[in-house]
């Protein structure tokens, strides 16, 4: 395990392999072609890249689960052998190095030579680099979180069967197979239940409510959610055409109804095995299956630890970022902590190290995977510059475009706005348009065994 670093060669580590990750890596090749003295590492755990989009559909919907995970052996479409895209965890990081740990036996790369980066006996590495974007996202719901077999949800010792699918064995190691092990265990689990409980009214709540009534028609489906409102940041019309598309899949909608902590940690059944949810009010919800569609926490623990607490806004755990995307620390200013940087305010104190998507507090923007492309390019470009331009190039700066989103409803129906337009549609594919992503990572999908790569 573990990899050379030819003398004189320089890293620019991605640390994730999702729509922000990715996006940067091939904005950075095309930009850096002809820098052969730097090369690009993709690190992720995964040994594919997960499509977290088709993950809640595939979870209930039988028949497409390969499709759900999108090899990483074209990222870099030009043959450029150099950047290399490695399975490993992130222990660790400092400013100037990553500390990986490779989950198996396979290596990466060449480890003779006397530059060859420390391994030690656990399989750890020290990835040193100069410049670094960090794209580890936030920690997944229940019913998308493949690594949940070793990530419980519940607190609890109970064999019941919302606890989240298990993989064969209980083992999970990232890779393909396994994953779509657990896509089936997942869809077993839906299949065994007469009644569902869904927590949370957002895109993925939605989702998965509707797609088990689509299914599973006769199956009691219940969707919960705290506001008054489903989607509550959009507009109110986008409310009503989803609410309207429930309504006709049988799913029963509870309103601003709010539960209790404890009913969500514990796992507390009545004398059919049924889950009981209690609100805060005191009423009572019971089902064979509840599906967490809440509690999504950024993954920052890395960062804070390496660089330093101040590097995170205690009021939303997020990464502290400049415009340019630039890893910051709070400023002062007139006085005042935390004003935004102005053109001829200092630069970032880590301005080789950059940060995207669900981890990255990006002035209001959105956590969603179109949010993170946009901001991988704005990283990847600012890099480049850095690289080709030096301290002095004039960097690109990042803001949020209006709130965008497609909600799926059902296997054909979905609602979408579109900057200021609210419409819907019945058109939906089964598979959510999967090959697309695929085409985008550089596959072309002949027929339906190339998903198996």
């Amino acid at each position: 395990m573990g990899f050379d670093y030819p003398d004189g060669f320089k890293n620019i580590v991605i640390m994730g392999g999702s729509y922000g990750g990715l996006r940067a890596a091939r904005v950075l090749a095309e930009k850096l072609a002809d820098r052969h003295d730097y090369r690009i590492i993709v690190i992720d755990r995964n040994s594919h890249m997960n499509h977290l989009y088709v993950l809640p559909r595939y979870s209930i919907l039988p028949n497409h689960e390969p499709k759900a995970f999108i090899p990483y052996t074209r990222i870099f479409r030009h043959g450029e052998h150099r950047h290399m895209i490695i399975q490993a965890t992130i222990r660790s990081m400092t400013r100037n190095s990553v500390t990986v740990s490779y989950p198996l036996p396979s290596s990466p790369g060449d480890l003779s030579g006397p530059s060859a980066a420390a391994l030690d006996e656990g399989g750890v590495q020290v990835i040193p680099f100069e410049f670094a974007i960090y794209a580890l996202g936030a920690s997944l719901p229940q019913p998308i979180n493949v690594w949940q077999c070793i990530e419980p949800t519940v607190s609890t010792d109970s064999d019941s069967t919302d606890h989240g699918p298990k993989t064969p064995e209980g083992n999970f190691d990232g890779s393909k197979f396994p994953s779509i092990s657990w896509l089936k265990a997942a869809q077993a689990r839906v299949q065994k239940s007469e009644s569902v409980i869904v927590v949370g009214g957002g895109a993925l709540g939605i989702q998965i409510a509707s797609d088990i009534a689509a299914v599973h028609p006769t199956k009691r489906v219940t969707l919960i959610h705290s506001r008054k409102q489903l989607l509550p940041i959009y507009p109110l019309e986008l409310h009503e055409q989803v609410m309207e598309f429930l309504s006709k899949l049988g799913v029963s909608v509870v309103l601003d109804s709010r539960l209790s902590w404890e009913s969500m940690q514990q796992d507390i059944r009545d004398e059919q095995n049924q889950r009981i949810l209690t609100t805060v009010s005191g009423e009572e919800y019971r089902a064979d299956t509840v599906f967490i569609c809440t509690g999504a926490k950024p993954n920052v623990a890395i960062l804070s630890q390496g660089l330093g607490e101040d590097c995170i806004n205690p009021e939303n755990g997020l990464v502290r970022v400049a415009r340019t995307l630039q890893v910051d620390w709070p400023q002062v200013n007139a006085g005042q902590e935390g004003v935004e940087h102005e053109e001829n305010a200092e630069k970032p104190p880590f301005s080789h190290i950059f940060a995207i998507g669900d981890s990255a507090d990006a002035f209001g923007a959105i956590k969603a995977g179109h949010t993170a492309y946009f901001q991988g390019d704005i990283a990847a470009l600012n890099i480049a510059a850095l690289i080709t331009k030096g301290e002095t190039a004039a960097l690109e700066k990042y803001t949020p475009g209006p709130p965008m989103i497609k909600v799926s409803v059902g296997l054909k129906n979905h609602v979408t706005q579109s900057q200021t337009s609210i419409y819907a549609g019945d058109d939906g594919k089964e598979d959510l348009g999967a090959g697309l992503m695929w085409k985008m990572l550089g596959h072309e999908i002949q027929n339906e065994a190339d998903y198996d790569l």
